[in-house]
């Protein structure tokens, strides 16, 4: 067993965070992923929102056993603290300064305490009044939401998406990589047209008109913390049928995609070209028509076409 101590403090333009760890973990931890992953996410992940600061904290360091954790972060709006002592909450304070000189703070032998300077508020003011009443609900519940924040734990959903991915780009996730939702909405957009999908409801998103799905983009950023997925242990069976599908489309996309120059914007003009001849024109949509709308050349729209023809023959062939 070795013992594990992290003390990170980054300051920001506008904002600060300060990370305080200790824990306990077998020898062979990989500190190097560990490292990797937190420098990530304090050097590229936003970190208002202290119940997600602690979900990826604590899935970063899942396979430690954690003594002390302590995490501050302060920007325009105010300040807050929250400190764990073997996964117990043991402080919360927190200072709005939305709210004028509003503090909360919280510890277990004491309880809830609130100071507010109130010199300058005039309580006949409805408004004043109801903005303090909705900050302190709100900092409570923060409260009783912190006592129960836990790591990632992966859904059935998570694992089946994981093994997917596998399947069609032959590779493991790694879901720290800044690529990472490109190739995933567009894998799972262009597997919809072959009878494969998790999450649902699929939209043009704004001025690009690439496919994205709201909860697609929701669960891949959830799974940011466990960075690059290198084991079988989170994999899901899937239906045989279902696992031949996905092989035979993943090894011609990625044969496609394997000698051009940006691969990323190949899979989105796949993506693109499949969804606009499935959803966003008529069914007996022309291949200008769709040149029209995606932005692609004719020529690019007929490669696509093909691409999805050859598939199906591959699928109905096998």
């Amino acid at each position: 067993m070795k013992s594990i101590n992290i003390d990170k403090t980054l300051n920001y333009e506008n904002d600060s965070i300060k990370i305080k760890y200790n824990g306990i973990a077998n020898d062979n931890i990989n500190l190097d992923k560990i490292k990797l992953l937190l420098e990530n996410f304090l050097n590229n992940h936003k970190h208002n929102s202290m119940i997600e600061n602690i979900t990826i904290i604590r899935t970063i360091m899942k396979e430690c056993e954690e003594k002390l954790l302590i995490v501050s972060y302060q920007d325009k709006n105010g300040s807050e603290l929250v400190k764990y002592e073997n996964y117990l909450l043991k402080e919360y304070e927190k200072n709005n300064n939305e709210i004028k000189e509003f503090q909360i703070k919280y510890e277990p032998t004491s309880g809830i305490s609130l100071t507010y300077n109130n010199h300058e508020t005039n309580i006949k003011n409805y408004s004043d009044i109801n903005l303090i009443s909705k900050g302190i609900n709100k900092m409570i519940e923060q409260i009783y939401n912190l006592n129960d924040t836990k790591k990632v734990i992966l859904t059935d959903d998570d694992k089946a998406l994981i093994t997917i991915y596998k399947l069609f780009y032959n590779e493991n996730p790694d879901f720290s990589n800044k690529d990472i939702n490109i190739k995933i909405q567009t894998m799972m957009s262009i597997l919809a047209e072959f009878g494969i999908s998790i999450d649902d409801g699929f939209s043009l998103y704004k001025e690009t008109k690439m496919p994205l799905s709201l909860a697609l983009y929701q669960r891949v950023n959830k799974l940011y913390p466990l960075g690059e997925i290198n084991d079988n242990e989170n994999n899901i069976k899937l239906a045989e049928e279902a696992k031949r599908i996905i092989k035979i489309v993943g090894e011609s996309v990625r044969e496609k995609i394997s000698n051009t120059e940006n691969q990323n914007e190949t899979l989105i003009a796949i993506s693109k070209i499949i969804y606009a001849g499935r959803y966003s024109l008529s069914s007996n949509s022309d291949i200008k028509k769709i040149s029209l709308f995606t932005g692609y050349k004719e020529e690019e729209i007929k490669s696509n076409i093909k691409l999805v023809k050859s598939i199906k023959n591959k699928i109905n062939k096998s």
